[in-house]
C-alpha cells in the first residue's frame, strides 16, 4: 500500500502529465487554427491548469480553461473515518467565464475531445454575441 506522500506524488505527476501531454497540445492546435482565421489568442499553461482566450480585436471573445485536480474518493462513513485512507482520483474541470462547466476523470478526455468541446462552446458563444 502506498504511503500518503507517495499517493500525493503519484497523483500530482498524473495531473501534470494530463495537462502537458493532453491539454497543452490540444490548446496549441486550437490557437493555431484561431490565428489562421485572424483571431488573437492568449494561451496560458501551468503545471495543473491551462486556459485559452480567443480575442476579437482588443476584446476577449471566449475564455476556456481546464484545471486538473485530485479528488479523494471516500469508501466509508464518517464514524469509521480513517485519515490514512488516501484513494485519490485525477479529475479535470472545464472552466468558462461563467463558471465550472463540467468535471470528469482525466482518463476520459482526449485532445480530440478537448478540441470538440472548445468548438461547441465557441459556437454557442458566437451565436449569443
Amino acid at each position: 500500500m502506498l504511503t500518503t506522500q507517495q499517493s500525493l506524488n503519484s497523483i500530482d505527476q498524473t495531473l501534470k502529465s494530463f495537462v502537458s501531454a493532453t491539454v497543452a497540445p490540444a490548446f496549441e492546435e486550437i490557437a493555431a487554427e484561431l490565428r489562421q482565421y485572424g483571431r488573437g489568442v492568449r494561451l496560458s499553461v501551468s503545471s495543473h491548469q491551462a486556459s485559452i482566450i480567443a480575442k476579437k480585436g482588443d476584446y476577449d471573445d471566449l475564455y476556456y480553461g481546464i484545471r486538473a485536480k485530485a479528488y479523494q474518493e471516500f469508501n466509508y462513513t464518517f464514524p469509521s473515518f480513517d485519515p490514512t485512507d488516501m484513494n485519490l482520483l485525477a479529475y479535470r474541470e472545464i472552466l468558462l467565464r461563467s463558471g465550472i462547466k463540467a468535471t470528469g476523470k482525466t482518463q476520459s478526455f482526449t485532445p480530440e475531445g478537448i478540441i470538440h468541446d472548445f468548438l461547441n462552446e465557441y459556437d454557442k458563444w458566437a451565436i449569443l454575441n
